[in-house]
Formats: structure tokens, C-alpha cells, sequence
């Protein structure tokens, strides 16, 4: 019987697709994300909860004039028991700033008692120390991704428009690192913030949290051209990709990984670097 069973397993695995197997000796959550690839199943979901949010980005790519309803907590919460159901393991809420949904706090619990794998995609601008301890506390989100602008007060001040935001994330994110929350960086290079690309990934390394950098600025929703004004141009980008690289290089030597794989040369086009 053991031998009939194990020859049908062998006879499976050669009708699988090619994809899965190439599958041996990866990563378990590698696997989960080639086998939905492959069978089109979803895995991760990110939900943008609100257009609300408490900066005013120049480069920010929602339609800033929108209006209309929000969609209420007790849809968000129907919706994340649909999604449970259909296995989805990886849950962003985002926004605008999802902090202020006036639902957040109900969505973001149920996602954790639904044992989502949650990320808050957050300006950080609201998340001072005791709204950090009580997202660690009721939310427990795998990871908190927080957005950088610049180096310094002036050029991150700018791009939000918010005077003083800059010091304030700072008081922030050492509070929330404080709390234990799992923090990112994440970085839009501009033609106003690439040249502090340095600084940007010092301030990371202060902390002692990973940054991802995007190149990527685009027209508003709703068509609106007047974020790509400050786009990085060919030759900053360039720049900017030699010191990733190197960066990248440093990594891989120091923990015998290869974090190269997925960083792209420069382009005619825009340049998305993802971790």
C-alpha cells in the first residue's frame, strides 16, 4: 500500500505545473505565493480605507478634490470575513491615512482576531507613543510601513506641506519603535528629496529598520499631471540606483544573501524598487 501510495505522489507531482516544482528548498511563504500565482488564487488583499488624511503631499497621487461616502466599518468588517474565507493571508490597510478611518481601531481588530498577516501603510504623523502601544497591543500588525520624505526638516516639510511633520515623525518613530511595532521606511524619491537618498537610509540605519525607495511619481486618480513636476530626472536616478547597489552589495556580503535580485537599472521609464 505504502509503495502504490508513494508512486501515486511521484506520478502527481509530474503533472503539476513547471512552477511548482521548483519549489524544494524554498521558503514556505515563497511557496503559498508561487502556488497562488500559478492556481490564481488571492493571497494578499490592500485596502484603502479613506482619502482623509492629516498631510497634504504635493506628489500624492489621490484625486484631492474627491468626495462622496465612506464606506462604512461594518462593510470593512463583512469584507474581512469574506476574504478570510477565501484564504487570503496578507492584509494592508492603507488610505489615504488609514488612521483616520473613524473605523480603523473596529478594522483593524477584527483583522487581528481573523489572524490576518496585517501591514498599516501610515504617514506616522498620528502615531504618537500611545497610539503606537495600542496598536501593538489591539491591531498587531506584522509590519507598519511609514513614509520618509527627506532628510531633513525642510525637504520632507516640503513634500508634505506640513510644517514641523518632519520632527514629529522623528519623536515617532522612536516611539513606535519603542512600543515593538515592526517598522519599514518607505521612501518616493522626488526631484526635491533624491539627492538626501544617503541621509534617508542613515535615518534608517539609526533605527535599525529596513527602507524600500520608489522611484515611482505618477498623475493624480483623476488625471491630474502636476505630481510628475517633480519626478527625479534620468541622471538623479542613476545616482541614486549606483548607491542602492552598493548598499545592496555591502548587505550581501556582510549575510551572504543576495538582495540584488530585484533591483532594476535605471530606465527611459519610471523605476519601482521592491523589496
Amino acid at each position: 500500500a505504502y509503495a502504490l501510495s508513494s508512486k501515486s505522489r511521484d506520478l502527481d507531482s509530474r503533472r503539476e505545473p513547471p512552477i511548482l516544482n521548483r519549489l524544494a528548498g524554498m521558503s514556505s511563504f515563497v511557496r503559498i505565493v508561487l502556488r497562488a500565482a500559478e492556481t490564481n488564487t488571492l493571497v494578499s488583499v490592500l485596502l484603502e480605507l479613506t482619502y482623509r488624511c492629516n498631510l497634504d503631499c504635493y506628489f500624492c497621487y489621490n484625486d484631492l478634490g474627491k468626495k462622496g461616502e465612506l464606506l462604512p466599518t461594518s462593510r470593512y468588517l463583512s469584507v474581512l470575513e469574506e476574504l478570510r474565507n477565501l484564504g487570503v493571508m496578507t492584509l494592508t490597510l492603507s488610505g489615504g491615512e488609514p488612521l483616520a478611518h473613524p473605523g480603523f481601531w473596529k478594522i483593524g481588530r477584527r483583522a487581528s482576531e481573523l489572524a490576518f498577516s496585517t501591514r498599516i501603510k501610515t504617514n506616522g504623523h498620528a502615531v504618537d507613543g500611545s497610539v503606537s502601544e495600542r496598536l501593538f497591543e489591539e491591531v498587531r500588525p506584522f509590519l507598519v510601513e511609514v513614509s520618509l520624505h527627506g532628510a531633513t526638516a525642510e525637504t520632507h516639510d516640503r513634500q508634505t506641506r506640513v510644517p514641523g511633520s518632519f520632527d514629529r515623525l522623528l519623536r515617532n518613530l522612536s516611539a513606535m519603535r519603542s512600543a515593538g511595532l515592526n517598522l519599514k521606511l518607505n521612501v518616493t524619491l522626488t526631484a526635491w528629496n533624491v539627492d538626501q537618498i544617503e541621509g534617508m537610509y542613515g535615518i534608517a540605519d539609526e533605527l535599525g529598520v529596513p527602507i524600500m525607495a520608489n522611484f515611482t511619481v505618477t498623475p493624480r486618480d483623476d488625471g491630474d499631471r502636476t505630481p510628475l513636476s517633480i519626478a527625479p530626472d534620468r541622471e538623479a536616478m542613476r545616482r541614486a540606483a549606483e548607491f542602492m547597489l552598493l548598499r545592496a552589495e555591502s548587505a550581501e556580503a556582510s549575510t551572504g544573501t543576495d538582495p540584488t535580485d530585484e533591483i532594476p537599472a535605471p530606465s527611459d521609464g519610471p523605476v519601482t524598487f521592491k523589496n
